[in-house]
């Protein structure tokens, strides 16, 4: 699959060592990836397949705000 430059930015700085501790090394690969486990949409099953690492973003909070 051919990316723009923007994706391709983006993808590396994903695998950069600053985010490398929230992000699985497979970021970006959803077509490269090769196994015969996948959901009903195509993605590949498994947390080593997950955009995020397990547990990565639970020091974070997410607040919402009503106006």
């Amino acid at each position: 699959m051919k990316r723009s430059a923007f994706e391709a930015t983006e993808l590396e700085a994903a695998r950069t060592s600053a985010t490398a501790k929230y992000f699985n090394p497979v970021v970006g690969q959803h077509d490269e990836i090769k196994t015969s486990k996948r959901d009903k949409h195509g993605n590949a099953m498994g947390a080593e397949y997950d955009l995020g690492k397990d547990g990565a973003f639970s020091e974070f909070k997410v607040h919402f705000i009503e106006t």
